[in-house]
């Protein structure tokens, strides 16, 4: 991991120092196009102020730097096209020159688009645990569970407006820690839906002692009780507790709504390849749907999906 971010650290250096070269001819050609004298931070504006215009970064994976901006200018071009009755009516009237306008022009000529490619490939790398890393599907950017109304949640980036819980999409795509793990649960704490603050939990003992005095007693299944010693047994022997997948009691899969028909008493997310597997002790409960679950095993039926 060292050698990546050093490896990271030098590519970016390396596109910096080719753009700080080509810059003072870049900007002498981009003042040309906007029909004014301009200076670099205008020019960096137009080309990075709709990276999350032009792609969904909150929801993307980015496989490459060249994927990155292969789907940046498809996203450009498709703005251009909803707008174009809008650019038709600006330049018919010579209205002042908007991105949508300006990029394009500059892409047409040798150098700007040279510009712009590694100002896009720099991007990629200075964001680069943010540009790779799996994203969720939006109906678990909030992961609600717990019986009746004892619910807690567990966000990925939590913010509290307007009386609701809901995520900071700004800020979802720089978290660092993996999803759904103990580390997940350290860094942004439980969500009690009645609350305007989160639980915090300042070390991993202080939430086991919260995982075992409250979210495991809530239970009355002596399996799911023996379930939940182990699983904290192991996080304790564990040599990386933080990377532990939380084991999420009573999963509700309708979210935070008191009354609540559908529920699994275990299920683990993994942050890596975005699947859950869930754990029903009695599947032919009215805790779940599951197409064919009256044929499964009474007990420690498993179901893994997206």
């Amino acid at each position: 991991m060292m050698t990546l971010t050093k490896d990271i650290q030098r590519k970016e250096e390396e596109l910096s120092s080719r753009l700080e070269c080509m810059r003072e001819e870049a900007l002498v050609r981009f003042s040309q196009i906007v029909g004014c004298k301009s200076n670099v931070h205008q020019m960096h504006a137009h080309i990075g102020r709709n990276n999350n215009t032009f792609v969904d970064s909150v929801r993307m994976q980015f496989h490459s730097p060249e994927d990155f901006i292969a789907r940046w200018l498809n996203g450009l071009t498709k703005q251009i096209i909803e707008r174009k009755e809008d650019i038709a009516r600006r330049r018919h009237f010579g209205d002042r020159k908007r991105t949508e306008e300006i990029i394009p022009e500059m892409l047409q000529n040798e150098l700007l688009r040279e510009y712009i490619h590694r100002f896009l490939e720099r991007n990629f790398y200075r964001n680069f645990e943010a540009r790779v890393r799996a994203k969720p599907d939006q109906n678990l950017w909030q992961v609600w569970f717990g019986s009746g109304k004892l619910v807690w949640g567990l966000l990925i980036s939590p913010t509290h407006r307007f009386g609701e819980w809901t995520n900071d999409k700004s800020q979802m795509r720089r978290e660092n820690y993996a999803y759904w793990t103990i580390e997940h649960v350290l860094e942004t704490g439980l969500i009690a839906p009645e609350s305007e603050e989160p639980v915090i939990f300042p070390d991993i003992q202080a939430f086991l002692t919260f995982y075992q005095t409250v979210l495991a007693r809530v239970s009355n299944s002596e399996y799911e009780q023996a379930i939940s010693t182990r699983y904290l047994d192991y996080i304790r022997e564990s040599d990386a507790p933080e990377s532990v997948p939380l084991l999420i009691p009573e999963l509700r899969y309708a979210g935070k709504e008191a009354k609540h028909l559908y529920r699994l008493d275990f299920s683990v997310l993994n942050s890596y390849t975005m699947r859950m597997v869930a754990f029903e002790i009695s599947p032919a409960s009215s805790h779940m749907s599951i197409a064919g679950s009256t044929k499964k095993l009474k007990r420690h039926s498993t179901k893994s999906f997206r």
